[in-house]
Formats: structure tokens, C-alpha cells, sequence
């Protein structure tokens, strides 16, 4: 395939966008010249594209250039790794992806591929999406897990393997590699682990562990988009339903992560996610939650005339509070761009003299009101979110463990450095603190090895 492209043979129609545009990124680094290539060690994100059509042959060649000449001046670091590009390029995994028809896209119809998050190390770099986040670019937020250097997946199994063995296992060991590897480093220890052994790695966690430092361990197994679909699976299934965890899902992801999760719900129990929420949930909760999992969001749209007239919207279904209001407000915040609700939210402060938050908690209860609060938080501050969502499951349910688990857990790499600043800005006390004050054993040491606070947190 990649000659096919070298000598300039068009690929055609034939192909998914997703495999021509995976073709093109493939082609854009190894026609780059030879040059060194040094990863760093970190995580960097680069923005290659915003909207991409492979139509033609010049259009490719246009997309190839703007990939290499992008890639080569993101990707830089201070110490040497894979020095040729080819060989780079066949260890990238490419995970986001998230097309969107033109009637929902502001970007126009055709595939729309978000980050790409390049995770290097001495042995290999991968790439791993996480949606589109504007707010990860702007803000600077930052996660508490990053590519250990030297990673060597062979050796880290083999450890696994020991320290798995016998009646009691060496818990030590498993933190120590589990919550120091990224996620893409731990599936590829995975692999390691079930070519030596035979066996899978999550199974034999499952088999040798308890409790929740079981839950913290299997985890971290999993890539994101399953983590999730496991978390919402769970929250469903059986009596009972886990709204919160509804909530703290569908309200913070972005259409890209909502696309995959959707993918993996559906690969890993064989269930349509929107109808187990449809027969799991009911009223304006249950129709605002289908809405958000559409994952139709508009991305990076602005139309300030437009904010004042959703800002009316909004204010009359706090007045009025009927059948038809909730639903309209529910549709703008569903669906509005985050920087356009940014817009509706001023323009309903200088409306009604009253922060949107306050309104919806004046005029709305129940879980509905939960939801609505929650999207309006994760618009203003993501980060800010999920450090009063840990507080209130730290302090106020006695130590809610679940909740605890599934934030540390899901935003680890993504912005829980960032949630902790926000958490210690707003409660005075270290999330590190908190967390070593409540959990034990070596749970707690789990918890604290992912949150991975400093000496004067504690």
C-alpha cells in the first residue's frame, strides 16, 4: 500500500477514509528525508489537521507535506530514540477518529480526526487520541502519567509473571509497573504477558487480586474507551442504576471519546449503549443523556448574536419549566460548541442577574438537575469539575471508592495534574492528603501512586 502511494497511484474510493487517511499519515512519514527523528519523552500534541478531504491525488500530496512538515516541528525532545521516521510511524496507533455528517460537522462533511497524543520512549512511540479538547491546548492542563523511558513490555511481563505467582502476590510490584506505565505501554505489556504465558493479563488480575485494589489494577488495563464502556456497563447492569456515573461520563467526554465508547460498548457486551440507557433511565434525565451520547456536539462554532437568543431560551425554561422548555434547554447544552455556551452563559448573567448554575439549581431537582449542572461545570472547567466531584466523594459519601477509582483512573493522562491544582486552589488540602488520609493498604498506595502527589501534599 505504501508503494501505491510512493509512485503517486491513487487509492481510490474503495478504501475507508479512516485506512486512506491512516495511508496518507503513513506515506508523510516516510517520504520525510532521513534526519534524525528524536521523540520526546513526555507527551506533546500536535494539531496536523482540523478538517481533512482525500479526494484526489494533489490533495493527498497537500495533506502528506502538512503532516510532515507539522509532525517534524511538534515532535522534538532531548533524547535520542527512533532515529528513522519508518520506523516510527510502524509503532503509531491511531485511535481517534470521529466523522461527523455535515449537517452536525461546523467543519464541513468528511472524517475529522482530532489529537493524536504521542506517547515515546527508548523502544517505541505510539499515538493515541482523546478527543478534541481545545481546552488541553489553551489551558496547558496535564495529566500525572507519562511514558516511562527505557520501556522494555518483554521484561515488564516477565515481571508480572513473577510477581503473579503463588498465593500471595507481590502487590508492590504490580503498583510499581502498572501505574508507571502509560496506557498504550500497558497494553503492549499485555500482549508480552499473553504470548509468554498463555494467559490474559486482566483475566489473571482479576483471578489473583480483590476488593478495590482489584478494581484500581484491572483498571488500568483497560485503553480508555473500553474503561469507559466498562464503567457505564456496570452502571446499568443489574438492580439498580448508577446515575452518577452516568453523569460524570456522558457530561465530560467529547464527540470523539463518545464515538469510541459507543464502539467498545457495543465489542465488548454485545449491547447497543443508547438503548440500555433509554431502558435504564426515564424522563428529561434519560432524553438529555441520549442527547449527549449522540456525540454531536459542535466543535469550535461561534455566533454571538445566536448566544443571546439561547440565553433567552434558557432563561424562559427557568421561568417556565415546562415539557418544552426543559427540552430546548436541554438541546443547547447538549449541542452548542463549548466556546458558544461560554457566549449563552455571560449573556444569561447580564439577562437575568443570576449565574446559570444558580438558575438551573432554583428550578430544576433530581438527577436532571445534576446533569445539567455538570455540563455547565464541564464547559467552564473540566478540571474543576472532577476535583469537586472527588471532594463531595471523599468527604461527603464517606469515601465513595467507585467515583474515586473511575476519575483517578480515566483522567490520569489526560488532566488529573490539573485537577489536583484545581482541588487544593478550592478545598485548601492536597487531593494527595485527602486520599492518604481515607484509603489503606495497598489500595491507598495505588491511588496515591496514579494521583502522584508531592512531599509537601502529604
Amino acid at each position: 500500500m505504501i508503494s501505491l502511494m510512493a509512485r503517486g497511484v491513487r487509492v481510490g474510493r474503495k478504501l475507508s477514509e479512516r485506512c486512506r487517511f491512516l495511508l496518507t499519515l503513513i506515506y508523510a512519514l516516510f517520504s520525510a528525508p532521513e534526519k534524525s527523528f528524536r521523540p520526546s519523552r513526555g507527551r506533546v500534541t500536535f494539531q496536523a489537521f482540523s478538517t481533512i478531504y482525500i479526494c484526489d491525488e494533489d490533495e493527498e500530496m497537500e495533506i502528506a507535506k502538512s503532516v510532515r512538515v507539522s509532525a517534524y516541528k511538534t515532535i522534538s525532545g532531548n533524547k535520542e530514540g527512533v532515529t528513522n521516521p519508518a520506523a516510527a510511524c510502524a509503532l503509531i496507533l491511531l485511535h481517534t477518529w470521529s466523522p461527523q455528517p455535515a449537517e452536525t460537522s461546523t467543519h464541513g462533511a468528511g472524517p475529522k480526526p482530532t489529537f493524536l497524543w504521542v506517547l515515546c520512549s527508548y523502544g517505541g512511540l505510539a499515538a493515541q487520541g482523546y478527543g478534541n479538547q481545545p481546552q488541553l491546548m489553551l489551558t496547558g492542563v496535564q495529566g500525572t502519567i507519562f511514558p516511562a523511558p527505557n520501556f522494555n513490555p518483554m521484561m515488564d511481563a516477565q515481571m508480572l509473571g513473577g510477581a503473579l505467582q503463588g498465593f500471595e502476590c507481590d502487590k508492590d510490584l504490580l503498583i510499581d509497573i502498572l501505574t508507571q506505565r502509560c496506557n498504550a505501554q500497558r497494553l503492549m505489556i499485555a500482549e508480552a504477558y499473553q504470548s509468554m504465558y498463555g494467559r490474559d493479563l486482566i483475566g489473571v488480575l482479576k483471578e489473583q487480586l480483590s476488593d478495590h485494589f482489584k478494581d484500581v489494577m484491572v483498571g488500568l488495563m483497560y485503553p480508555p474507551p473500553s474503561y469507559d464502556a466498562h464503567e457505564l456497563w456496570h452502571a446499568m447492569k443489574g438492580a439498580g442504576t448508577d446515575e452518577n456515573c452516568l453523569i460524570d461520563i456522558l457530561a465530560s467526554r467529547t464527540n470523539g471519546e463518545i464515538f469510541q465508547m459507543r464502539e467498545a460498548y457495543c465489542l465488548q457486551y454485545n449491547n447497543n449503549l443508547q438503548e440500555d440507557i433509554h431502558s435504564e433511565t426515564s424522563g428529561h434525565f434519560r432524553d438529555t443523556l441520549m442527547n449527549l451520547v449522540q456525540g454531536t456536539r459542535q466543535e469550535g462554532y461561534t455566533d454571538p448574536a445566536m448566544a443571546a437568543q439561547d440565553a433567552m431560551v434558557l432563561w424562559e425554561a427557568c421561568q417556565q419549566k415546562t415539557g418544552a422548555h426543559k427540552t430546548m434547554l436541554q438541546m443547547i447544552l447538549c449541542n452548542k460548541s463549548y466556546q458558544q455556551l461560554w457566549l449563552v452563559f455571560q449573556e444569561f448573567q447580564n439577562i437575568s442577574g443570576q449565574d446559570i448554575v444558580d438558575a438551573i439549581n432554583d428550578c430544576y431537582d433530581g438527577y436532571f438537575q445534576q446533569l445539567l449542572v455538570a455540563i455547565v461545570l464541564c464547559v467552564r472547567d473540566k478540571p474543576a469539575y472532577f476535583a469537586y466531584r472527588l471532594h463531595g466523594a471523599i468527604h461527603d459519601f464517606g469515601f465513595h471508592n467507585k467515583t474515586v477509582i473511575r476519575i483517578l483512573i480515566a483522567r490520569s493522562e489526560i488532566d488529573l495534574m490539573t485537577i489536583r491544582t484545581r482541588y487544593k486552589e478550592r478545598y485548601g488540602k492536597s487531593l494527595f492528603h485527602d486520599i492518604r488520609h481515607f484509603a489503606s493498604g495497598h489500595y491507598k498506595k495505588a491511588l496515591l501512586a496514579i494521583c502522584a502527589g508531592d512531599t509537601e501534599d502529604c
